[in-house]
């Protein structure tokens, strides 16, 4: 029983170390020829939480435009830029798909990234992304397009915080599992 108190415990201390950071600021770049909406997406994988970026593009003008991924970057969780690739890349395959996105006239489309230096790979646990979290604070984000053969760039900084910071009701949670582990502790012996 005690075992089963302590596993209890440990899941939840995870899934509150793996809190999705809360987006502050920055999450809409617009110029003449674009509107991009960015949001992170968030799913439970191999015990991480995966947190793709999602950008809604809307192409404003009566021209293709082309996203290019390989000249694109973001500020990674060891504060580095780094290119962004297709959320459904592995490892094997970066660098390799350099195909532009291509968004039609007057046309939206959605498209999940990640930061490629968050995609990793383990023996035990095979393909998995790493978490963006909250730290760094401040993230770039520059995308680089083409219409009609220039090049342009479209930039924001998105600032995150911890979705956990200032939150009453996880301080007490947290408390309470202190208590707990307490009560557990002296109840069943060790």
């Amino acid at each position: 029983m005690k075992k089963f108190f302590l596993l209890v415990l440990l899941m939840l201390l995870v899934l509150n170390i793996y809190a999705v950071p809360k987006v502050v600021s920055g999450t809409v770049l617009e110029n003449d020829d674009l509107k991009i909406v960015i949001s992170f997406k968030n799913s439970m994988w191999v015990g991480n939480i995966l947190n793709t970026i999602q950008l809604d593009i809307t192409n404003k003008t009566d021209k293709t435009i082309k996203i290019l991924l390989q000249e694109s970057v973001f500020t990674d969780n060891r504060n580095s830029l780094t290119y962004l690739i297709n959320s459904q890349t592995r490892v094997m395959n970066v660098g390799k798909d350099n195909r532009p996105l291509i968004i039609p006239p007057n046309s939206h489309i959605t498209y999940e990234v990640v930061p490629d230096s968050h995609l990793h790979y383990s023996t035990n646990l095979g393909w998995y992304l790493e978490a963006i979290t909250a730290f760094p604070s401040n993230r770039t984000l520059l995308i680089t397009y083409e219409i009609e053969g220039q090049k342009r760039d479209i930039s924001t900084v998105i600032r995150l915080e911890d979705s956990n910071s200032g939150n009453l009701t996880n301080i007490i949670l947290m408390i309470g599992l202190i208590l707990l582990i307490g009560a557990v502790t002296i109840g069943f012996g060790s």
